[in-house]
Parts: structure tokens; sequence; C-alpha cells
């Protein structure tokens, strides 16, 4: 752990500017959709896909990182703004693919990438040990041997 909290936090600052950038886009891009959350003809997503304010906003770029509903919130979307489906799909699929598929990728690859060197090195240090418990029991040995003579 001591190793990879500081490598997670040199990457983190350039996850939330990205994270914070596509937030904000999403609530300028959303925000005539979601001004019409009151009315009744909307999806029952409507509690979810709310891009009226930043907090609601970054509730579903979490949806988007965690993978949780999300294409149903940009399906609810896309029937609020239907001459605009396919830029609507677009922008989902592009913050997608941006936040969990090369993202999250990072921070796992990251992570597993510092687990295995610290795991070598701990095999490494594992071997020198034995080894050297090996010849100190081999030392030993001749010297008991000589004494013996």
């Amino acid at each position: 752990m001591t190793v990879i909290v500081p490598i997670i936090l040199k990457f983190l600052p350039l996850f939330m500017i990205i994270y914070y950038v596509l937030g904000v886009l999403s609530m300028e891009i959303f925000y005539d959709a979601a001004r019409g959350i009151a009315s009744d003809k909307y999806g029952i997503y409507d509690q979810f896909s709310n891009f009226s304010s930043f907090l609601p906003t970054q509730l579903v770029m979490f949806q988007l990182l965690t993978e949780a509903g999300w294409s149903m919130i940009a399906f609810d979307m896309s029937s609020r703004m239907p001459d605009k489906y396919g830029l609507v799909m677009v922008i989902f699929c592009s913050f997608h693919i941006i936040i969990t598929l090369i993202l999250a990728t990072l921070i796992k690859g990251m992570v597993w990438s510092t687990f295995l060197a610290v795991s070598k090195q701990y095999d490494i240090n594992k071997q020198e040990k034995c080894a050297e418990q090996e010849t100190a029991e081999r030392n030993s040995e001749k010297h008991h041997q000589l004494d013996d003579l």
C-alpha cells in the first residue's frame, strides 16, 4: 500500500480534472433537457439523469464510472432530445470510453503493475534470505567438521 498510494495520488489530479471537465461539458449539453424534469412525459430515470446542477451531474458521471445503469440514462436523455439522438449516444459512449475504459483502466493497471513489482521484489528478497541461510548452515557444518578434526 505504501508503494501504490503515492502513485495513485500522482495520477488522481489528472483523473479529477478530466472527470470535472466531462461533467461540466455534459451540464452544458444536457441542461435544456434537465429543465424539463418536472413534467410527466419523461422516463423513470428522471431523478438519476439530472444535469441541472453540479452534484447530480457528478452522480451520473460516477454511474458512468461504475457502469451502473448508465445506458438507461443515456436512452432517457436521448428520449428527451429526440432530434439529437445520435449526438447524445456519441457523447455518452465517448464519456464511457474515456472514463471507464481509459482512465479507470490506467488506475487498475498502475495498481496491478505495482503489485507485481512488489511481489517480484518480495520473492527475490525471500530467495536471498534462503540462500544466506543455506550458506550460513554450510559454513557452520564446515566449522563443526574442522573442529572434529
